[in-house]
């Protein structure tokens, strides 16, 4: 989830400060380039909308579309923070302010470096923030506190098998066999070599109930076999293991720790 959307106060401080913002960029660069009260006014109002979403968009092009980017990490956020200082200032803001007030438009354009400037840095700290927070621990998990079927009693021993079903064929895997198991909404993803399935258990359960020696929970929604994993990496604020087919996953810092500890580093 988007940190600024986390809970309702994150929400609330996160909606004022945005005002607050919108405010002070409406009145250095409304009012004193002499574009009047209402045109700064809207002029900040544009600006308001077009960052939230902006910064929207840019939590989930950092979480989803970045992560398993490894190489050029820092060129890749300035990337970002570059092309959305190009579209705000000279695309969106542009154009707005043209059926605003076209006869201010040449007052707003002598305002485009240094409100280039603003939003580059404004840009930077939110990414800076969304990194620093990509890895949370503290987001709430309800996939732990969703209602599953699970067993009312946990097994007296580690599990080494895992039925699942796909349409009305059963299948049985061996826990040596599981690269890793995902949160995926209600249910968890199971991946091995062989494929993916669905089952309706919690990541709980599995944390639980899997050899503690084979299995460690790197991020709130994934559990890796400590036995498919061929590298640990680190690119600034992200953790990433590698496993032995390939794939990259996202380690938490807390799953960093404990991942150590398993591997005696």
């Amino acid at each position: 989830m988007n940190p600024f959307l986390r809970n309702r106060a994150t929400t609330i401080v996160a909606a004022i400060v945005l005002a607050a913002v919108a405010a002070c960029y409406s009145a250095a660069f409304g009012l004193l380039a002499d574009m009047g009260v209402a045109t700064s006014i809207a002029d900040g109002a544009v600006f308001a909308v077009i960052f939230a979403l902006e910064c929207i968009i840019i939590w989930n092009i950092i979480k989803y579309v970045l992560q398993p980017m490894t190489n050029g990490y820092i060129n890749q956020h300035l990337t970002i923070i570059g092309f959305f200082v190009v579209v705000s200032t000279a695309g969106i803001e542009l154009a707005v302010n043209y059926f605003i007030d076209g006869e201010n438009l040449i007052a707003f354009a002598k305002t485009l470096p240094a409100r280039a400037l603003v939003l580059a840095l404004l840009y930077g700290m939110v990414v800076q923030f969304y990194n620093q927070n990509l890895n949370a621990d503290d987001e709430p998990d309800d996939i732990d506190t969703q209602p599953a079927a699970e067993p009312l009693s946990a097994p007296t021993e580690p599990i080494d098998k895992i039925t699942v079903r796909s349409g009305q064929k059963i299948s049985v895997i061996n826990i040596a066999d599981v690269n890793f198991i995902k949160a995926d909404g209600d249910y968890v993803s199971i991946a091995t070599e062989a494929g993916r399935w669905l089952k309706e258990q919690t990541m709980k359960y599995y944390e639980q109930n899997l050899p503690t020696a084979d299995f460690v929970r790197v991020h709130r929604s994934y559990i890796v076999n400590v036995a498919k994993i061929s590298k640990i990496e680190r690119y600034g604020q992200q953790q990433l293991i590698e496993l032995r087919n390939g794939e990259k996953i996202k380690v938490s810092n807390s799953g960093y720790k404990a991942l150590k500890e398993r591997l005696n580093l």
